[in-house]
């Protein structure tokens, strides 16, 4: 199945660069070997039973042979023990079969039991009892000192150092911190630290002075809220998909989502609204409208972080700049990081910091960056490439 589906996806990029023949047949290899597998499955089950059915017939055989020969047993006396090998011989061959089907599912299971046991030692833990009921609060701001992360817990091989090392910077409570740089800087990287997804190699991140740690980490996430690039959304109606991050909210609060994403309108145009059901991971709707229901998802959890990666990089310029302007109104209400390349959801920060190469090179205010010459948000406004020395944070 998800070799079909995986094919059945990428027909219209074929089709567009007229590689269909070959793309096919990339398909009917696969399918080829699939089928030479089961075959190959099917002759080695197979050949056991037929194997222990021919050596009964020989060892019944045999045993008429012998008793007739040997022992000089009557016929009836033959007869009654056929009858009752006939009644026992079916167990055997179900024991025989039982036991082909556990000789082939053993190394699968033993794989799982691993990987079982990988996962319960990767296990969070649920918060302490001194943690259990606590909120933590974000009336200050978030700091954050000091912060690496390697995977693995070394040095990525490739580029002989962590994927990002000795950021600090803090996002001041009701503000909007952009946070810029190029692709694989290690802006993804830090946003899923701060939600908690990630554990630091080092360093500490603080919510209003308080560590944010394995004992409070997941009373953290329930402050905070994403919108990633990719969006996700289950294959229900759009208010199934709301209600993922507020399970008892009402229809008049899934609305006033929809209307603070923008995406209101055309869920009123839809013929089933909010009992619309978006297709396997939101196929029915376009890119700019999976991420405008997300967007909606993230706002009704009332977060007091909201984290906004590349969230709206398929929407045109101009729902674009009604969703800037949405989350310019949310300035106050809850503290925001938006990671962005465009100038539209750059424009109403208050603070920017620049990444490269998994280090910050630059902090500061939106207006006093924009106007110094030379740094990394003038440039990235301007369009010019940023140079590849890092410079001190100012």
């Amino acid at each position: 199945y998800r070799t079909v589906s995986e094919f059945l996806g990428g027909i219209k990029v074929a089709k567009s660069l007229n590689v269909e023949a070959s793309y096919f047949a990339q398909l009917q290899a696969t399918l080829e070997k699939m089928k030479a597998d089961n075959i190959s499955y099917v002759r080695n089950s197979t050949i056991g039973t037929a194997f222990f059915q021919v050596a009964s017939v020989i060892g019944l055989s045999l045993f008429i042979y012998i008793a007739l020969t040997r022992f000089h047993l009557a016929l009836a006396e033959i007869v009654v023990l056929l009858l009752v090998f006939m009644r026992i011989a079916p167990r055997f061959m179900d024991m025989q079969t039982q036991a082909q089907q556990l000789l082939i599912n053993l190394p699968a299971y033993a794989s799982m039991q691993d990987l079982q046991t990988r996962f319960d030692a990767e296990r969070e833990t649920a918060a302490s009892q001194a943690a259990q009921g606590v909120r933590l609060t974000l009336d200050v701001g978030l700091d954050i000192r000091d912060v690496s992360l390697a995977y693995g817990g070394l040095a990525d091989a490739a580029e002989g150092k962590p994927v990002v090392s000795g950021i600090t910077f803090g996002l001041p409570a009701g503000k909007v911190t952009a946070l810029i740089g190029p692709s694989g800087s290690g802006k993804s990287t830090i946003a899923d630290m701060l939600l908690g997804l990630l554990e630091p190699t080092q360093g500490k991140i603080l919510a209003d002075g308080v560590e944010i740690g394995p004992d409070n980490r997941r009373l953290w996430r329930d402050q905070v809220a994403y919108v990633p690039q990719d969006v996700f959304l289950l294959h229900d109606t759009i208010a199934a998909n709301l209600r993922l991050a507020a399970p008892q909210a009402s229809d008049a609060e899934l609305w006033a989502a929809l209307r603070a994403a923008h995406a209101a309108d055309f869920v009123k145009g839809l013929e089933q609204r909010l009992d619309t059901v978006v297709g396997d991971r939101g196929i029915r709707l376009s890119g700019g409208e999976r991420q405008r229901i997300a967007l909606a998802r993230a706002l009704l959890r009332k977060p007091s972080l909201l984290i906004l990666d590349e969230a709206t990089s398929a929407l045109d310029w101009q729902n674009q700049s009604l969703i800037a302007k949405s989350i310019d109104g949310l300035r106050g209400t809850m503290t925001i990081l938006t990671i962005a390349h465009r100038p539209s959801m750059i424009a109403f920060a208050d603070w920017v910091v620049a990444i490269e190469n998994g280090r910050i090179v630059e902090v500061g205010q939106y207006q006093r960056l924009k106007a110094k010459s030379g740094s990394r948000l003038s440039r990235m406004l301007s369009g010019e490439q940023a140079e590849p020395e890092v410079a001190d944070a100012g």
